[in-house]
């Protein structure tokens, strides 16, 4: 077979072809001029990114005959060897599927022989975080002390699986990502030698979604070229790529923030029937919003540096605010985990949907509430002079600009002025949750705290007693963050736990009680709110202030309907005339 991928056969010779690394490039020219050639060499950094064609260049470079300012040749013999793969010399060993103790001790059965035709043997090892224990503990001497004629290349994504043994025997190199416009330069040059017809945008869509890997842009491009026919536009480029365009996303937001509900579903329907990777989607998502919220905040950067115009998307520019991209953005990263672990992302997709039209507020849920103030007011002004004086009804009318600056407060009666009103009004929790942390907090122990932290380690043994299994299951997933005598927090990463929490809230008790030893009422909260609520009672502490002890609501009666009084004729008129927040009934 002839034919070569495109990614090999544009593989660079030497550092000339390269794209990016211009720091790495520079340092290790200087090392071969200066011939400081050190024994070990560690490169890491994200795949496509050069670590392994660079790997092949130094290997050369440090054996050609007549190197050019740190360059290989690439005409003197040795050079010609290695690029025709004559040289024994140069040995890569895949780490993946050589990553014994026996490889390593093969390895070292064989360095002391001198190289055959090289000034240098040199050892590029591949993914070498694959190694075993056993196999980087029988490399690190040989690491260490090598034979002088004899160069150590280890090359891997994943520094941080590597033992620091062997970290601390090499000198390190991180390879950065691509930039999407050198990728751009060199997508263009192959272009250009294979003779293929790419429109710009198909071009910048290949180097975005390759997220600086120029080894995955050129296997993009070739699959394009096989696919298309040699005629590669934008459409194409989101067909096989499973991504879908920023104008879906468009769409599908302002549905969102529309509230138009078909039309997203639609929508959803038609990315899962194309086959798209519901996980890129939503990443996508996030990276349009982020978008949005620079435009607003830095129009002239946006502008000067980004390659489309987001006055295409007035209509949603116009319906969201910077409140409502942040909660967004922070709504979809916290379920994109889900997603990659889910077997069913389509569903898990549609419920994040759902979950960001509760978000609020938006501009146009703001327009729209001002032009019904305004609209009020000008109905009281109409209608004040016929308000009889002996109802029983006391209000107080500004000046209908007052009133339209101030955003009309509403008048509370006296039962709901309390300090029920603003407490904890920094998190979105029902407010008999807000009570029962705050008293569970006001008489907290540290002590019990530790004591029960300690039981519940206990909490895997429940998962094979099938009374306690999902309960125990959904505890795992969160962690205890304060107790009292009566009560236990409870913290979860995801709102989604908390509500299945909330919903298994006897089963959770009973667990408890099993575990503790004694009955206790769960409390369960998110992290988010609990990163919030805790730094605001160590203030309190701190200022040596007393946590009030507050009555506390029972669950069950919120959500049992509300009795109305009757009104009397009176009092239903002055309701209709100034609506049921401006009127105190004593």
């Amino acid at each position: 077979m002839t034919y070569k991928a495109l990614y090999r056969k544009y593989r660079p010779s030497n550092y000339d072809g390269l794209v990016g690394q211009n720091v790495i490039v520079k340092t290790l020219r200087n090392i071969v001029k200066d011939e400081k050639i050190s024994h070990a060499y560690l490169f890491g950094g994200p795949r496509g990114t050069g670590k392994t064609s660079i790997a092949k260049i130094f290997a050369k470079a440090i054996n050609c005959l007549s190197p050019i300012d740190g360059n290989p040749c690439d005409s003197c013999e040795i050079c010609n060897l290695i690029n025709t793969e004559q040289v024994s010399d140069i040995i890569e060993i895949d780490a993946a599927s050589n990553n014994g103790v026996d490889e390593i001790r093969d390895l070292k059965s064989k360095i002391n022989l001198a190289p055959t035709t090289c000034k240098f043997k040199v050892y590029i090892i591949d993914e070498v975080h694959m190694l075993s224990t056993g196999a980087f503990n029988a490399l690190l001497k040989t690491l260490e002390e090598p034979p002088r004629h004899v160069v150590f290349i280890l090359a891997t994504t994943e520094i941080h699986k590597l033992p620091l043994t062997i970290i601390s025997r090499c000198q390190n190199y991180n390879f950065k990502k691509i930039t999407e416009e050198q990728m751009k330069i060199r997508l263009d040059y192959i272009i250009e030698q294979e003779q293929m017809k790419v429109t710009p945008e198909a071009i910048y869509e290949i180097a975005r979604i390759s997220d600086g890997g120029m080894r995955d842009s050129i296997g993009l491009l070739e699959q394009l070229y096989s696919f298309t026919d040699n005629n590669i536009e934008m459409e194409d480029v989101e067909l096989l790529s499973s991504s879908v365009s920023r104008n879906d996303i468009y769409q599908m937001l302002l549905n969102i923030v529309l509230g138009k509900m078909d039309h997203m579903f639609k929508k959803i329907d038609s990315f899962y029937q194309g086959g798209k990777d519901f996980i890129r989607i939503a990443e996508d998502t996030v990276v349009f919003l982020k978008d949005i919220l620079l435009y607003k905040k830095a129009k002239d950067f946006f502008k000067n540096n980004y390659r489309y115009d987001m006055e295409e998307y007035k209509d949603l520019l116009d319906t969201i605010n910077e409140e409502t991209i942040y909660r967004y953005i922070t709504e979809i990263n916290g379920l994109i985990g889900d997603l990659r672990s889910s077997t069913h992302p389509k569903i898990i997709f549609e419920i994040l949907m759902l979950k960001l039209t509760d978000v609020k507020p938006s501009n146009i849920e703001l327009k729209e509430t001002e032009e019904i103030k305004k609209e009020n007011i000008i109905e009281v002004k109409e209608n004040i002079d016929d308000v009889k004086k002996e109802t029983f009804v006391e209000t107080e009318v500004e000046s209908e600009e007052t009133l339209i600056n101030e955003k009309i407060t509403p008048v509370k009666s006296k039962e709901t002025e309390d300090e029920n009103d603003t407490l904890l009004n920094f998190v979105n929790i029902p407010l008999y949750k807000k009570i029962l942390i705050n008293n569970t907090l006001a008489t907290a122990q540290k002590s019990l705290l530790t004591e029960l932290k300690s039981k519940c380690n206990q909490l895997s043994t429940f998962l094979i007693n099938k009374d306690f299994k999902q309960a125990a299951t959904v505890l795992l997933d969160g962690k205890i963050v304060g107790v009292s005598d009566q009560c236990v927090i409870w913290s979860y990463q995801y709102n989604v736990i908390v509500e299945k929490a909330d919903v298994l809230k006897k089963e959770i008790e009973k667990l408890i009680e099993n575990m503790f030893g004694k009955k206790y009422r769960i409390i369960n909260i998110s992290d988010e709110d609990w990163k919030k609520i805790r730094p605001h009672y160590i203030k309190i502490v701190k200022e040596k202030k007393q946590i009030e002890i507050l009555d506390e609501i029972d669950e069950e009666e919120i959500k049992k309907p509300v009795k109305r009084k009757k009104k009397s004729k009176e009092i239903e008129e002055a309701i209709n005339i100034f609506g049921e927040d401006l009127i105190e009934i004593k």
